[in-house]
C-alpha cells in the first residue's frame, strides 16, 4: 500500500464520512514523525465530529510554519500557545487538542535515577535538535547541558551504543523509536514537563474555528489521550517510514 493510501486509511477515511460535509481544510503536518502521525488521527476524529473535512499535506519541519502563508495548507496540525507572538496572521482554536509529556529514558542495569529535571545534570542526557518541548526541558535544568542528536533515530542509537546514558524526548514518540530499536524495556522517569498543542487556522476559514473547538471539547481530555493512545499501538505495527 502506498504511504498517502495508508495514510488515509490510518485517518478512517474519516474525511469521506463526514456526515455534513463542510469546508475542506489542507492541514500541514510534519512527514515522517509518530508523534505528528498521531496527532492527525485525533484531528481527523475531531473534524469529523465537526462536520468538517481534512486533506494531510506532509512536509519538512523547516516548511511547515510557512505552508499556510505560501498557500500549501489552510491549517497547522499543532503548535504551542507561544506560536501566536510570531503568526499572529493565524487564528488558534482555544481548546488544546494534544498534549505532550516528555520524560527521561535509560536502559536496563544503569545506576540511575531521575525524578525531576533537577537530576539531569548528573548524567550525559542527549536531546534531538530543534525539538522544542525537549529543548525547554532542558534550559529549565539546572547546570545542564544536553547532547545533541541529529533525529530520533540517531538518538537511540546514542542510547544503545553508551554514548549518552539518558534520551529524553516526548512521550509516545520515544515509546515508539523504543520499540523499533528492540529497547522496549528501557526505564522511564517521571513526567519532567508537558505541553498542550493548538490546531492553528488561516483567517479564511474563521467561521471553522468555534466548530472545531466544541467538537474538541465534546470529546474532553480523557477521550482526546485515549485516541493518542490508540494512535500509538497502531503505530507500533506499522513499518518504519510508513508515516
Amino acid at each position: 500500500m502506498k504511504r498517502r493510501e495508508l495514510l488515509l486509511y490510518g485517518l478512517g477515511l474519516a474525511a469521506q464520512r463526514a456526515e455534513a460535509l463542510g469546508d475542506m481544510l489542507r492541514v500541514a503536518s510534519i512527514q515522517h514523525d509518530v508523534e505528528a502521525w498521531i496527532a492527525l488521527q485525533v484531528l481527523a476524529a475531531i473534524y469529523q465530529r465537526a462536520g468538517l473535512r481534512m486533506e494531510p499535506v506532509m512536509v519538512p519541519p523547516v516548511r511547515a510554519s510557512v505552508s499556510i502563508a505560501t498557500g500549501d495548507a489552510d491549517a497547522e496540525l499543532m503548535r504551542p500557545l507561544s506560536y501566536a507572538s510570531d503568526h499572529p496572521e493565524l487564528l488558534r482554536v482555544p481548546t488544546p487538542f494534544y498534549r505532550v509529556y516528555v520524560h527521561a529514558y535509560w536502559l536496563p542495569g544503569q545506576d540511575i535515577t531521575i525524578n525531576s529535571t533537577a537530576d539531569l545534570h548528573r548524567y550525559s542526557v542527549g536531546i534531538v535538535r530543534g525539538l522544542a518541548s525537549a529543548r525547554d526541558v532542558a534550559a529549565s535544568a539546572p547546570g545542564f547541558t544536553p547532547i545533541y542528536a541529529v533525529n530520533h533515530e540517531q538518538l537511540c542509537r546514542m542510547l544503545r551504543a553508551g554514548h549518552v546514558q539518558v534520551a529524553m524526548d516526548t512521550r509516545l514518540r520515544m515509546q515508539h523509536m523504543l520499540h523499533e530499536q528492540g529497547l522496549d524495556a528501557a526505564h522511564s522517569s517521571p513526567e519532567l514537563a508537558r505541553f498542550d498543542l493548538y490546531h492553528w487556522l488561516g483567517k479564511r476559514f474563521a467561521a471553522d474555528v468555534p466548530r472545531i473547538d466544541a467538537a474538541i471539547r465534546a470529546f474532553g481530555p480523557a477521550e482526546l489521550e485515549r485516541m493518542a493512545l490508540q494512535g500509538l499501538e497502531t503505530a507500533k505495527k506499522m513499518k518504519p517510514g510508513e508515516f
